[in-house]
């Protein structure tokens, strides 16, 4: 059964490419002379994508994993967490949540028990999207050329998603418990337990100081790095434009990668972002490959740290043996 599902799903990505390439063909500036140029007169704005990708996913491992090292009272080593950290990046890249899987196993192997697992990952996957998103909120507010009624709907909203972060795990936990009162069932009894642990553990972990403080420190410099990598491949393609505009557009690519399985369909997070694009006013050709070279370099990278981390886990693995 698993494989039969593995086989559509293989058929569906490949179908979902296909038709991708399709529109291409007829959609896209086929004018390949002036992109090669745009490449050639910007080498160093893509050599230094490349070395700011490479950082800035370390700076995502090393985020993860002092949440986990401040949050339990042993974790395993640096490299070797490392190592299973880009790995799990290359699984997700091939099928998303394969990686996520892989990495909790693996913890587990290590002491980490899934359920300890998915606390932190909830605190660290959802302030890193949280915390972009009111960072952009809170940017738009400030730059966005328009009405004051309309900043005042952003500040309404930013409120509005803080406060829904902080009381979700209470929330849940609540509902929960209402439905068991009602239903009073064996299974619900369980169901309560366990989210009942995951709420109280997330609120744990929020309030340890040393968390709190890698998660507000390393989100803003995670920020910092995202949208300058974006800024930097937006320069090479489309040039310059306001800054409200580009904020929004990097708004759009973030939420686009953040949907499920956009990421495990190769061309069509880029496809989206092109068409979506269009209405502000830009070329889809050179949108699409706005986020496809963040895209390739963003797995450029990924290619390097591990391979870096391989070895070095490797050298040490055999000095130790």
């Amino acid at each position: 059964m698993k494989l039969n599902k593995s086989k559509n799903f293989f058929f569906l990505r490949l179908g979902v490419f296909l038709i991708i390439v399709i529109f291409l063909f007829f959609k896209a500036d086929h004018n390949l002379s002036q992109i090669y140029d745009k490449i050639v007169t910007s080498k160093l704005n893509v050599f230094f994508i490349i070395i700011i990708h490479i950082i800035f996913l370390n700076i995502l491992g090393i985020r993860m994993f002092l949440i986990f090292k401040f949050g339990l009272e042993k974790f395993i080593e640096y490299f070797k967490w490392m190592k299973i950290y880009f790995e799990s990046l290359s699984m997700n890249i091939i099928l998303s949540h394969t990686g996520t899987a892989y990495r909790a196993y693996q913890l587990k192997k290590n002491g980490v028990s899934y359920k300890d697992f998915l606390s932190f990952l909830y605190i660290s996957y959802f302030t890193y999207i949280i915390l972009n998103i009111i960072m952009v909120l809170i940017e738009l507010i400030i730059f966005l050329d328009g009405d004051i009624k309309l900043k005042s709907y952003l500040g309404f909203f930013l409120s509005l998603l803080i406060f829904g972060f902080l009381v979700f795990p209470t929330i849940l936990k609540k509902i929960i418990y209402l439905i068991k009162k009602k239903y009073k069932k064996k299974i619900l009894d369980k169901i309560y337990i366990i989210i009942l642990n995951f709420a109280q553990k997330i609120i744990s972990l929020l309030g340890n100081k040393k968390i709190l403080i890698t998660i507000l420190i390393s989100g803003f410099f995670v920020h910092a790095f995202e949208i300058f990598l974006f800024y930097l491949s937006f320069q090479i393609f489309l040039g310059e434009t306001s800054l409200s505009k580009y904020i929004l557009l990097f708004a759009v690519s973030f939420v686009i990668d953040r949907l499920p399985y956009v990421k495990s369909l190769p061309g069509l997070s880029e496809m989206l972002y092109a068409t979506i694009s269009i209405p502000f006013g830009f070329d889809f050709t050179y949108s699409f490959l706005t986020k496809f070279l963040l895209t390739f370099s963003g797995i450029l990278s990924l290619s390097i740290n591990y391979f870096f981390h391989s070895f070095i886990n490797f050298f040490l693995y055999k000095k130790s043996a």
